[in-house]
């Protein structure tokens, strides 16, 4: 597929790694910057000392800011299936959008989206479990746990990408009965633990195996509807339901 290259190399001189040789790229971390245009989108990347491989705007447009090879400072503290730091081994993508919790994502956006990582995919082999958002990865230093950032937001269409052969949406079938939560806050189960233990095994970080739904687990719970339960996410975003415990079963079967 064709890029626009928009020479922004220059901005991000101390915001990414510079390499000569090729890098194992195993996942690729999908990220929403809140901006009005795309020069106020580049504005912010450089304020803020990051950077990323590709910036998708709202038209579709997909501009390439660092070069595959070189490692962009877009996901900081990450963890996902056993690797801690993803920057070495992953590409950063972000999509504009003016406001990403109540308009989203337009579909031109979504279209350049899916179309840019079946390009990747397909040139590194990259499972369809390693196609990540910020959210899912992204763990505070001081207190090792998820939830340091919110994007790509509940309203990024994970479904779509499935739809498109990437990424993963289980699809399960309308039943009020799995809108029903499951676990609240405080509540205490063997089957918690269990929640926990496939969680990881799924590929979040998590600290604390035991029984009870701590601070922890209703973190992993807010990051999993989030992604994969967005319905139940705006319901109640801390608390584990039903049709999240069928989603997660079909993620890890």
């Amino acid at each position: 597929m064709n890029f626009l290259n928009i020479n922004q190399t220059s901005n991000f001189i101390d915001c990414y790694e510079p390499s000569n040789s090729s890098r194992e790229i195993r996942f690729v971390v999908l990220h929403h910057i809140q901006a009005n245009s795309l020069d106020h989108a580049l504005y912010q990347l450089h304020e803020n000392k990051v950077s990323c491989h590709y910036l998708i705007d709202d038209n579709g447009n997909v501009f390439e800011l660092i070069n595959e090879r070189d490692i962009a400072f877009h996901a900081g503290k990450s963890y996902w299936q056993g690797v801690d730091g993803l920057n070495k081994f992953s590409i950063g993508i972000e999509l504009i959008s003016n406001d990403p919790f109540l308009v989203g994502f337009s579909k031109a956006q979504m279209d350049a989206c899916a179309e840019l990582c079946r390009h990747l995919s397909k040139k590194y082999k990259i499972t369809p479990r390693n196609f990540v958002g910020h959210s899912d990865v992204a763990y505070c230093a001081d207190t090792l746990m998820l939830d340091r950032k919110q994007d790509p937001s509940h309203l990024f269409n994970w479904e779509f990408l499935a739809n498109n052969d990437i990424g993963i949406f289980p699809k399960i079938s309308i039943n009020s009965n799995y809108d029903k939560i499951m676990f609240y806050p405080l509540d205490c189960s063997s089957d918690i633990f269990k929640i926990k233990n496939r969680l990881k095994i799924f590929g979040y970080r998590v600290n604390n195996f035991d029984n009870h739904f701590d601070e922890e687990m209703q973190i992993l719970a807010r990051v999993f509807n989030r992604r994969f339960n967005p319905s139940c996410y705006l319901k109640n975003s801390d608390s584990w339901y039903h049709s999240s415990q069928i989603i997660l079963n079909k993620l890890v079967s």
